[in-house]
């Protein structure tokens, strides 16, 4: 479970430093934990499990295993493929090339994992470990990886979980997503327990909050994680734990039945049949499913990729090769209705290359001349399939609650008022100040600013583990940044602010070799925290940065 806290999340960016841990230390404390899950009812037998810390290569050795576990061989040939006709240009990336940058990428995002062909905690020796560490969150990463431990004794192992065939890309995410949904609740439980709490305190909404935030520091790949454990917590609240390992055991065939509780059990998806082309010899084929294609639009820049992607209905891609190398992609998608066909082929970079006949939309692409063309005319036609109006029912109204969600979320101006309704807020902006919205992130800038993202004011919502003890987020806050090189902690205190106990702290730092001034002030609540910071170059005249601190002092709670 990816935990970040006040300043980590704001500088999440920066040159982290590191500090070496010492083995002995993480396993007196994963002993300590794996005592408390048994108790919980979740038994792993820590006699068996190896605990190490390893060096950046053993553990992209260990991560490019992994790949195996969850996608067939030829998965890569169909991600370099696909990206190259979303993209209308070749990416110019052979299978292991993609397989290397996937694996790279990942290690990126990791701070420990669990490697189940060998039955060990792994925690690699990494800045992304070390800032993680001093943010107070090990205990729960570490809870999320030995709950794989858990699953990983159960029969058939995770193996069972993840590789039931046919292995197409939506149905590994269907089942890969309830796999860490599984670990993220045990973990969560863990935690609430030692406060006497269980997960119906959980409302899903705080986890939805918490993930949009998650997805903007650790990229799309963190989807996976919140959509597993979304979907769990619906069921442990519908039935116990008992709900909770029917689904995780027998996923759904889809991910759209995750993304979207009202088709659970109701919208299955359509198999969409692969075309037989002469002198073509199929290297991969593939349901990519609606959550893999939500990501990669997220990925190639689609701001509104839930609305592009909602009412996916079946897919079928095929990568082909003919004898003189020349590579064909062919990506066919059914819709629920023909509005959802227009939508995502509306949505797609590559629009040029894609044609759509009622609810099918056929994405062809060639890296030789001509070749993209001629093979569409060859194309079968697209089989008679009837809509299922209570599939379009329900895909209009989940795109009424993503409508609704994206309303609730996005900030306002009204005078010198800005208006920020998921941290239920106001700052008062002076005359001139432009404002930004990315994702759950809320910027204001001053005017004729040169230098934008060095002067502003940066408003998040964020998870809160910590609860509402100032204490305990003076400890976790000071370590981390400790724990940053190029970051200096001036003050901290404890205090109130409009009418809210708060910690202020000023600190400053050097990021892209310029020198930066920082002064923060972090309101934790009961299941979440508003954090408010200021950034100025440490050169701007005081004038500003008096500006600045009266922003701050104009904050409002509307709760």
């Amino acid at each position: 479970m990816r935990v970040w806290i006040a300043v980590g999340a704001f500088v999440a960016g920066a040159s982290l430093g590191w500090a070496q841990p010492v083995a002995s230390e993480h396993e007196l404390l994963a002993r300590k934990l794996i005592t408390e899950l048994g108790e919980l009812g979740f038994a792993v037998d820590g006699e068996k499990l190896a605990i190490e810390v390893l060096a950046p290569h053993a553990c992209e050795e260990d991560v490019n295993r992994q790949q195996d576990l969850f996608f067939r061989p030829s998965h890569f040939t169909g991600v370099a493929g696909l990206l190259s006709a979303l993209v209308d240009e070749d990416v110019q990336l052979s299978a292991s090339e993609a397989r290397l940058v996937a694996v790279k990428g990942a290690l990126q995002s990791i701070a420990a994992y669990y490697q189940w062909d060998r039955n060990a905690l792994v925690f690699p020796r990494s800045a992304l470990n070390a800032a993680v560490e001093s943010m107070g969150a090990r205990e729960a990463l570490i809870a999320h990886e030995l709950a794989h431990a858990y699953q990983a004794q159960r029969p058939g192992g995770l193996e069972a979980l993840v590789q039931s065939e046919p292995r197409w890309t939506d149905r590994v995410h269907a089942a890969h997503a309830l796999m860490e949904g599984e670990c993220e609740l045990i973990a969560m439980k863990l935690l609430l327990a030692r406060k006497q709490r269980d997960l119906d305190a959980v409302q899903e909404a705080q986890l939805a909050q918490g993930a949009a935030l998650e997805e903007e520091l650790s990229g799309v790949g963190s989807v996976v994680y919140d959509l597993g454990r979304r979907a769990l917590l619906r069921e442990y609240k519908r039935g116990g734990w008992e709900a909770v390992q029917a689904l995780v055991k027998a996923p759904p065939g889809s991910t759209e039945q995750l993304i979207h509780p009202a088709k659970l059990g109701a919208d299955t998806p359509t198999e969409v049949p692969p075309q037989a082309l002469a002198g073509w010899v199929e290297l991969h084929r593939d349901v990519v499913g609606e959550l893999q294609t939500y990501m990669y639009l997220r990925k190639l820049g689609v701001e509104r990729a839930g609305l592009a992607t909602c009412g996916w209905e079946g897919d079928c891609l095929q990568v082909l090769r003919n004898e003189a190398r020349v590579m064909l992609v062919v990506w066919r998608t059914l819709w629920d209705s023909e509005l959802d066909a227009q939508q995502f082929l509306q949505a797609i970079p590559a629009k040029g290359r894609a044609r759509r006949a009622g609810r099918w939309v056929d994405l062809v692409w060639s890296n030789g001349p001509g070749v993209a063309e001629a093979v569409r005319g060859q194309l079968a036609a697209p089989p008679e399939v009837p809509q299922v109006e209570a599939d379009v029912a329900s895909t209009r109204e989940a795109e009424r609650e993503l409508a609704q969600r994206e309303a609730d979320a996005e900030a306002r101006r009204v005078g010198d008022r800005w208006v920020i309704p998921a941290g239920k807020l106001v700052l008062r902006l002076p005359v001139g100040w432009t404002t930004q919205q990315s994702g759950v992130t809320y910027l204001a800038f001053p005017p004729r600013s040169g230098s934008r993202f060095r002067d502003n004011v940066n408003v998040q919502v964020q998870p809160n583990p910590l609860g509402t003890d100032l204490d305990a987020h003076v400890k976790a806050n000071a370590e981390q940044l400790a724990a940053l090189p190029d970051m200096t902690l001036d003050t901290i205190v404890k205090g109130e602010a409009a009418g809210r106990p708060v910690l202020k702290c000023t600190f400053t730092g050097v990021m892209n070799l310029d020198k930066l001034e920082f002064e923060c002030w972090i309101f934790p609540r009961e299941q979440d925290q508003v954090v408010i910071t200021t950034t100025a170059l440490g050169v701007r005249e005081a004038k500003l940065k008096q500006a600045l601190h009266q922003i701050l002092e104009s904050v409002e709670f509307e709760d």
